[in-house]
């Protein structure tokens, strides 16, 4: 019998090196994002990522991405440590960067660069928890995560405390379900509505109160939800409402949310929809014009 095994070592490049693969199993316009995480990225993970269909990459690669940052950040949400008995302190992961020059990247590479103004107001906690998430969930959290000023006497958590311990789920329930805990009304506490615009208020004890909608920002749009601003009337404007659907599944992908960002990824979206000559030749133009 021979002595040596008869399979060999399977090779999920297929032979291939790690440069020669992204070029041949790669979207074009991925290979210098995949390139660029060469460090980060595995044999096996290389080799999977190649075995998806061109069009589902750029999610594959995101998901990997965000792998890689948590792994970075040294923690996991699986692996958070248990709720404790008290919630007057807010046991959180100690997360801080090394000096400003860390914080600032970690800013430009993973926070929306139309939320960069707003974030770098965050805390380092905050700031690696809003990084954390996707491009699409970051404006919303980012209101909830904004620096509350000071509540005194009242011993309330702030904004920013209360957004992280519900995103990490390590802080118990009221005890008893008696007492003025966050979000909770009791009418030992409230004799007479709060004077607040747009609040529903009601007496019984342990139903939530909604909270007051956030306003947008002076001059700055704001996405709606399953959306893009200014997206259906472009498309209506080249004679292409018909792909709207479709658009807005690729949006979902790609992580657009701006009809800048659309805009400036008019080719990838083309090849996308498989439009026909003269729709891509009306795209083309449109975005030439806005270039000009």
């Amino acid at each position: 019998m021979p002595t040596g095994s008869v399979l060999g070592r399977w090779d999920p490049l297929q032979g291939r090196n790690r440069q020669d693969f992204i070029s041949e199993f790669i979207n074009y316009h991925l290979q210098d994002k995949v390139r660029a995480h060469l460090l980060d990225i595995s044999d096996e993970e290389l080799g999977a990522l190649g075995a998806h269909h061109f069009g589902d990459q750029a999610e594959q690669l995101e998901a990997l991405r965000v792998q890689w940052q948590q792994k970075a950040c040294g923690y996991q949400a699986a692996s958070l440590p248990k709720a404790q008995e008290s919630t007057s302190a807010l046991p959180l992961p100690n997360m801080h960067f090394n000096d400003d020059a860390a914080r600032q990247d970690f800013l430009q590479k993973h926070i929306h660069r139309k939320l960069h103004r707003e974030a770098t107001k965050l805390s380092d906690e905050a700031l690696q928890m809003l990084g954390s998430l996707h491009f699409s969930d970051q404006p919303t959290q980012l209101g909830r995560l904004r620096p509350a000023a000071p509540s005194g006497a009242s011993g309330r958590e702030g904004n920013e405390a209360a957004v992280l311990r519900r995103l990490f789920r390590n802080s118990p329930g009221p005890p008893g379900g008696k007492g003025n805990q966050e979000g909770r009304c009791s009418t030992e506490t409230w004799s007479s509505p709060p004077e607040a615009a747009n609040v529903e208020w009601t007496p019984e004890d342990g139903v939530d109160t909604p909270e007051p909608p956030k306003m947008p920002s002076t001059g700055e749009q704001v996405p709606r939800a399953g959306g893009i601003p200014g997206l259906s009337e472009w498309l209506q404007e080249l004679c292409l409402e018909e792909y709207e659907e479709e658009v807005l599944r690729w949006c979902r992908s790609m992580g657009a949310i701006w009809l800048e960002e659309v805009q400036e990824n008019a080719e990838d979206l083309a090849d996308h929809l498989r439009l026909r000559p003269l729709e891509r030749r009306r795209l083309q133009r449109a975005v030439a014009t806005l270039a000009t």
